[in-house]
């Protein structure tokens, strides 16, 4: 939705490498057990007897036919479990040495990369106190969204109680310096 608003609007759409974990982490949680269990099986790769308690098992389901069709036209002699297993045995990874593991870490392509990303710094309390005044003047002044006010004043003892807790700390020397030098 972030995308195809930025695209409406024409304006520049940015997304690093925070943002994406977030829209794959965001993607893969609306995704159910179920749709993975259906692809797999339309795909004709569920070969164990143990299935969902709903659904029987059947050995005619199983695509024999059409293997047994593909296995002469390209003329292998394999069954379809050799052939999904065939790499199961592969390494996935290779294996780093001292050396390789040293030359990563002083790599100075690696500290460039490092560099040239955005850092995005932590919220203040005041910033996230802020944000929360928006949210709740969106939500005041939207209908239908009248079941997040709990949450939205679960939020805000959240960051209360976070501001009197940080009030309480004890400063750090380096804080302690840095404040009595403003």
């Amino acid at each position: 939705k972030k995308i195809i608003s930025a695209i409406n609007g024409n304006n520049q759409i940015i997304i690093n490498i925070l943002d994406a974990i977030r829209l794959c982490d965001k993607a893969w949680r609306h995704v159910k057990k179920g749709t993975i269990v259906n692809c797999f099986t339309k795909s004709g790769f569920k070969t164990s007897i143990e299935n969902d308690e709903n659904t029987p098992y059947d050995p005619s389901d199983d695509n024999n036919d059409e293997w047994d069709q593909l296995t002469e036209k390209i003329n292998i002699d394999e069954t379809f479990t050799s052939y999904v297993n065939v790499d199961e045995n592969l390494d996935i990874c290779g294996e780093w040495t001292e050396n390789d593991i040293i030359s990563d870490i002083l790599d100075e392509d690696n500290q460039e990369e490092f560099e040239d990303q955005q850092v995005q710094s932590t919220i203040t309390n005041k910033e996230a106190t802020l944000a929360l005044k928006t949210l709740r003047k969106y939500i005041e002044g939207n209908e239908g969204m009248e079941d997040l006010f709990k949450p939205l004043g679960i939020l805000e003892n959240i960051i209360e109680n976070n501001i009197g807790l940080i009030k309480q700390k004890q400063l750090t020397l380096h804080q302690f310096f840095k404040n009595e030098n403003m």
